[in-house]
């Protein structure tokens, strides 16, 4: 079967086949070096994982594409000359009648695990990079989609910025508002210490174990919310008897609660099970909201690692009755309670959407790779 020579896509005028050539003759491979003897200064030194610190002095003054030798050896990395590479990092510049951003977006298509050398560590050498073989077309193509490539990482680069922007702006608001303060206008009494049992009742909604296959929930670490597994064979789970979560329940996984296991069960949550490490608590005398921020905040997991005695892993397990006893602090009035969920909540969409249009920047990238190199 022959060989297909061109891509799927291509931009208007461009019929020709690509030739197939091997890496080294597109691009030059360079090593890194030492950078320990330099003083301090403007120049940007890189490692497999990035940027690292500043110092004075240069090993290219043209720009290139890093790519590692050892450890990390599947993140190209473009690097804007002048700059100094680490020995883990090589760097490789182009030879004449080629692009450097279609190279890069070339290298980014690359499946570079395929070319690792070791059993250990990671690593990549000169001599097996060199002999890559790749399809290369004209420089007038090479140009049009090393342009477009450059069009959309700049893209996803200010979504990124964006997206880590409102995450850092989250963090701040939650420091100010549970410090107390920033407050909402008309609202300036103290809050008061409270017990979370004074906010929250347990509650036990009992079933026997299903005959068929069900779906049970999961609670994320760090307060990354719930997920589900599908249990196909019920004979393999010990218990016999399961509880229901309903919408909007505060759930907390006994055994990873010293991780920040809990939530707030989702609508796609409703109805679902869960088994005896997973205790279930209606919020009944607090917005739910304000309950979900309160309980994301990192004094919160270090409350509910105090009272997680044992080991490490599974051998630390909550204590359920402390669990209703953790002081907190909260307002005296439930409408700033309101507030304070609204407005933080309204950040998480903000998040969101923003996060979504990134992830589809990055699907659209991908479609592009594997539609415009052959």
């Amino acid at each position: 079967m022959t060989k297909k020579l061109t891509p799927n896509v291509r931009f208007k005028g461009f019929s020709d086949d690509w030739e197939q050539r091997k890496l080294g003759e597109v691009l030059r491979v360079n090593s890194g070096k030492d950078y320990k003897h330099l003083e301090s200064g403007n120049i940007p030194v890189y490692g497999t994982g990035g940027k690292m610190l500043m110092v004075n002095d240069k090993l290219s003054s043209e720009n290139a594409i890093g790519i590692g030798r050892k450890g990390t050896i599947d993140h190209p990395l473009f690097l804007k000359a002048p700059f100094w590479t680490v020995d883990t990092l090589f760097f490789m510049t182009k030879f004449p009648d080629n692009d450097l951003l279609f190279l890069y977006a070339l290298c980014q298509k690359i499946q570079w695990k395929k070319y690792d050398e070791s059993t250990g560590v990671p690593s990549l050498s000169k001599s097996t990079i060199n002999k890559i073989d790749v399809l290369i077309p004209q420089i007038d193509e090479q140009t049009q989609i090393g342009n477009l490539f450059n069009v959309i990482n700049a893209t996803i680069a200010s979504n990124q910025k964006k997206v880590d922007q409102l995450k850092q702006l989250k963090k701040l608001f939650l420091q100010k508002i549970f410090s107390q303060e920033w407050r909402f206008k008309g609202f300036t009494d103290p809050w008061e210490q409270r017990k979370l049992g004074e906010l929250v009742t347990p509650v036990q909604r009992v079933v026997a174990k299903p005959n068929n296959p069900y779906t049970r929930i999961s609670i994320r670490s760090h307060a990354k919310g719930t997920f589900h597994t599908r249990v196909e064979d019920p004979k393999k789970v010990a218990m016999d008897k399961l509880y229901i979560v309903k919408k909007d329940d505060l759930i907390v996984n006994i055994t990873f609660a010293w991780e920040h296991a809990i939530a707030i069960a989702k609508s796609d949550d409703d109805g679902l099970l869960v088994s005896h490490r997973f205790p279930t608590y209606i919020i009944d005398k607090a917005d739910i909201q304000f309950v979900h921020f309160l309980t994301s905040l990192e004094i919160f997991r270090h409350k509910m690692a105090l009272i997680s005695p044992g080991g490490a892993g599974r051998n630390r397990v909550l204590n359920k009755k402390d669990f209703l006893q953790i002081k907190i602090f909260v307002p005296n009035k439930l409408v700033e309670e309101e507030k304070i969920g609204q407005c933080l909540d309204k950040l998480d969409t903000l998040i969101a959407s923003n996060q979504k249009k990134l992830e589809q920047l990055k699907q659209l990238k991908k479609w592009f790779l594997q539609n415009m190199f052959v």
